[in-house]
C-alpha cells in the first residue's frame, strides 16, 4: 500500500516531526481557552485555585513585621482595602519578613497573614528581631544573600501600617516609564523649610530616601547591595547610599509627589499632610482610634 510504503521510507526525523505536529493539535482541541496562557503574560495561579489573568510586570511585595498589636491591627483593617483598591497590590506575590518573638505569636501571626493575603502566593520567613532600624536593613540584607528578588521585575517594600490610598502614579510609572528604576519618597523635600528638620536630617545633602516604603528593580542593584553597611547611620541613610550609585546617581529614581512628610521630625510617609491629602499615608493610630474598620479613605479602584 502506497500509505505503508511511504512510512516504512520516512525518515526518524520526519517522523517525530508530524508525530509532535499531531501532539499539538490534540493539545489545542483539548485545552480549555480560559486555561490558556497568551504569549508574554504572566498568567498566575491564586492560593484559591483560580487564575487570575494580570499580564504586568512580576511583582513582589516586601513586608517586614514584628507583628505588634498596631501592626496585626492594620492587617486585619485596612489591608484588604487596601488590596481591593490596588490591582498593583493584589497582583503580587507577597513575601514576609516575621520577626515575632514568640513561637505561639509567630503561629497566630502566620495564620493572620494567611488570611488577608489568602488570594496570593504567599511566603514567611521568620527571623529574630534585630530591634528597631536595624530591622529595615537585616531584611534587606537578608534578601540579597538568599536572592530572593531574582524573579521579580520590581519589588515593593512596605511596613503593615504603610497604607497606598492609590496606586496610580505606581501603576503608571511602573507600566510606562522604561527608565524609572526606583518609586521613592524623600524625607527632605525641597518645599520644607529646612530649619524644621532635626539636626541629623539637615546635615543630609541631597535626598534621604525613605525606608518604610519604596518600590525599586532588584536588576539594577548591585550584586552586594544591602550586605555591608556603610557607617553607623541610621536606616535611610544607610539605604540611600546603597541605591546612591546604581539608582540615584543614573537618574532612575521617581520620587512620588505630594508624600514627603512635611513636619520634619519624622520621616514617615504623609506626616504633616492630612491623610486625605497623600496617596501613600503612614500613621501610628493608638488604641482608642483602632477601631472594627479602617479610617484611612481610599481615592480610587483600579481601572
Amino acid at each position: 500500500m502506497p500509505c505503508c510504503k511511504t512510512l516504512i521510507h520516512m525518515s526518524k526525523t520526519h517522523f517525530w516531526i508530524v508525530l509532535a505536529a499531531l501532539a499539538f493539535v490534540f493539545y489545542e482541541l483539548s485545552v480549555p481557552d480560559d486555561l490558556r496562557q497568551p504569549a508574554g503574560s504572566s498568567v498566575r495561579k491564586q492560593n484559591n485555585g483560580t487564575i487570575s489573568d494580570y499580564t504586568g510586570p512580576r511583582i513582589l511585595l516586601y513586608i517586614t513585621t514584628h507583628m505588634s498589636k498596631s501592626h496585626r491591627w492594620y492587617l486585619d483593617t485596612c489591608w484588604p482595602r487596601a488590596l481591593l483598591h490596588s490591582s498593583l497590590l493584589s497582583n503580587a506575590d507577597v513575601l514576609v519578613y516575621l520577626t515575632a518573638s514568640k513561637s505561639d505569636d509567630k503561629e497566630a501571626s502566620i495564620a493572620q497573614l494567611n488570611s488577608t493575603f489568602n488570594n496570593q502566593k504567599l511566603k514567611v520567613h521568620v527571623a529574630n528581631n534585630p530591634g528597631w532600624q536595624a530591622g529595615a536593613t537585616v531584611a534587606m540584607k537578608d534578601a540579597t544573600l538568599n536572592k530572593w528578588f531574582v524573579d521579580y521585575d520590581w519589588i515593593i517594600r512596605m511596613n503593615p501600617d504603610v497604607i497606598i490610598r492609590n496606586d496610580t502614579f505606581l501603576r503608571s510609572t511602573i507600566n510606562n516609564d522604561t527608565n524609572a528604576t526606583a518609586i521613592l519618597i524623600d524625607c527632605t523635600p525641597k518645599e520644607l523649610d529646612r530649619n524644621k528638620l532635626t539636626p541629623k536630617m539637615r546635615a543630609w545633602n541631597g535626598p534621604l530616601v525613605q525606608t518604610d516604603f519604596f518600590a525599586l528593580k532588584p536588576s539594577v542593584l548591585k550584586e552586594n547591595a544591602f550586605v555591608v553597611p556603610s557607617g553607623n547611620l541610621i536606616a535611610e541613610k544607610l539605604f540611600t547610599n546603597d541605591i546612591r550609585e546604581s539608582i540615584l546617581n543614573k537618574g532612575g529614581a521617581r520620587f512620588i509627589e505630594g508624600v514627603s512628610p512635611m513636619t520634619g521630625k519624622s520621616c514617615r510617609a504623609g506626616d504633616g499632610r492630612g491623610v486625605e491629602n497623600t496617596p501613600i499615608v503612614h500613621i501610628h493610630y493608638n488604641e482608642a482610634e483602632q477601631t472594627d474598620s479602617c479610617p484611612i479613605p481610599f481615592q480610587s479602584l483600579p481601572k
